[in-house]
């Protein structure tokens, strides 16, 4: 944050701000510190907001608008863990497939659980999709 703040770079330093108080509130409401679990699933959950608001942003032509929120989305990427790349996705998706789970919502669930926030739940979704067809 001191380094965007010195670069002069507002979008950054507001993002973070914004990212700090998301963070702050949830350890408020919990009563406690956050986890590194909760962090990434609060930080996965601002990524998600500014992914809609993009969709509603182009659908409205706007998108000077849809372009920013596509640079706080990169902003906050950067904090997030190093998503696992889809070869390890399918080999947990086979794992869970094995256990006789044949229904899509619970492998989706199932391999979300054992990936912990490391892959991202859309891109699950498809391969699951893509793998029971």
């Amino acid at each position: 944050m001191t380094a965007a703040l010195k670069k002069g770079d507002k979008t950054t330093l507001s993002v973070l701000r914004y990212i700090l108080s998301q963070l702050n509130y949830s350890a408020i409401d919990k009563r406690g510190e956050l986890t590194d679990e909760e962090t990434v699933k609060l930080l996965q959950k601002e990524i998600k907001k500014r992914e809609e608001a993009i969709t509603f942003y182009r659908q409205g032509k706007r998108e000077e608008l849809a372009e920013k929120e596509l640079r706080e989305i990169e902003i906050i990427r950067q904090y997030l863990p190093a998503q696992i790349p889809d070869g390890e996705i399918i080999k947990v998706i086979n794992e869970v497939m094995e256990a006789d789970e044949n229904h899509p919502g619970k492998i989706i669930g199932a391999v979300l659980a054992k990936l912990n926030g490391y892959a991202d739940g859309s891109r699950v979704a498809a391969l699951v999709k893509e793998r029971i067809k």
